[in-house]
């Protein structure tokens, strides 16, 4: 089963934020803590946009920590990582000002609303 740190490591790729550098461990440039805040912070957006997502349980969304279990379909998992990757890009203003954040942001919002 794919977990939350997964989906967190999949979006470091598109990020570039490495964790390893020549085998030797690194301080990414953004915390795990975060990039987990932004996931949920996205399943709560996907939730939103799509109700449908919660069925068959109904129960209420409840934040995920890293080794949990990544409560969607495998199609949802770039989408959130999609997510992941505007939020973060959201805080450089590099990002902000290349369209970079908001192209990110519509790709989870078509990829949430078409699967």
């Amino acid at each position: 089963m794919t977990t939350c740190a997964d989906i967190i490591a999949r979006a470091r790729k598109t990020l570039g934020d490495k964790t390893t550098l020549n085998g030797v461990a690194v301080t990414p440039r953004d915390s795990d803590a975060d990039l987990l805040g932004y996931l949920n912070d996205g399943l709560a957006a996907a939730y939103a946009l799509r109700p449908d997502l919660l069925y068959p349980s109904f129960t209420a969304f409840a934040a995920l920590a890293l080794g949990a279990t990544f409560p969607l379909a495998i199609q949802h998992e770039a989408v959130l990582a999609d997510y992941i990757v505007f939020r973060a890009s959201t805080k450089d203003d590099e990002h902000v000002l290349s369209g970079r954040a908001e192209e990110m942001r519509a790709l989870f919002e078509r990829g949430i609303l078409s699967t």
